[in-house]
This record gives C-alpha cells, structure tokens and sequence, in this order.
C-alpha cells in the first residue's frame, strides 16, 4: 500500500482539494505544488512541508507546530486559527495571507513585516475577492 503522502498527492492530481480535517501528522511532502487546497482543521504537526506551495490554500485551524515549512510558499492562503508555534519558516512566502488573533506563530516571527494581513475578531471576508 502506498505511504500516505502519495496518496495525497494522486487524491490532488485527480483534482480533489478538500482534505479538510486529515489526520496526517509527520507527513512527508516536500517540493510539491498544492495551491488552493483545503486542509482545515488538519493535523500536520511535526509534518516535513518544505518547499511547498500552498498559496491561496486553506490552512485555517490546522495544527503546523513543529513542522518544516522552510522556503514554502503561504502567499494569500488562510491561516486564521493556525497552529505554527515552534515551526521552521525560513525563507517562507507569507506575502498577502491572512491570519487572526487565534493563529500562534513561532517566538520572534513578525507576521506584520511577514506580509500577512491580521484580521479582527468580528472581521468578515464575505464578498471579498
């Protein structure tokens, strides 16, 4: 049987993006393209994620503590209510994403100067493009 991480990525190319609430912990993708893929409320702590593009994707809720993002692309993804405490974000693209006061980004990450837009707790993207 194949390892999970392959059948993600064949489950992507044959067009499904909703991976919403995956249990996929200590996953090994690096090197892909995963744009605008759903992975709310998942479970990628400790996941191995370097390289990746997940630019205008769907990260809110997930669990990204501890894991490699080195060089990852996140340009106007979703990362309200994200987990990344403790993750390795060198040379990572956060240019456009957007975040809330529930996302937790790793000790002297400045999401500001990261480019990532802060939404306030009654902000609403409805109609928004």
């Amino acid at each position: 049987m194949a390892d999970l991480s392959s059948q993600v990525i064949a489950a992507y190319a044959k067009g499904r993006r909703d991976f919403s609430y995956c249990q996929m912990p200590a996953i090994r993708m690096s090197q892909y393209v995963l744009t605008e893929i759903d992975l709310w409320g998942c479970n990628l702590a400790d996941a191995h994620l370097a390289d990746v593009d997940f630019s205008g994707s769907n990260l809110r809720g997930a669990d990204l503590q501890r894991a490699n993002l080195r060089r990852s692309n996140f340009q106007g993804a979703d990362l309200r209510g994200t987990c990344l405490r403790d993750t390795q974000i060198e040379d990572a693209n956060f240019q456009d994403a957007i975040a809330n006061h529930q996302t937790q980004f790793p000790k002297n990450f400045d999401p500001l100067q990261a480019g990532i837009h802060r939404l306030g707790p009654k902000a609403t993207l409805i109609d928004c493009n």
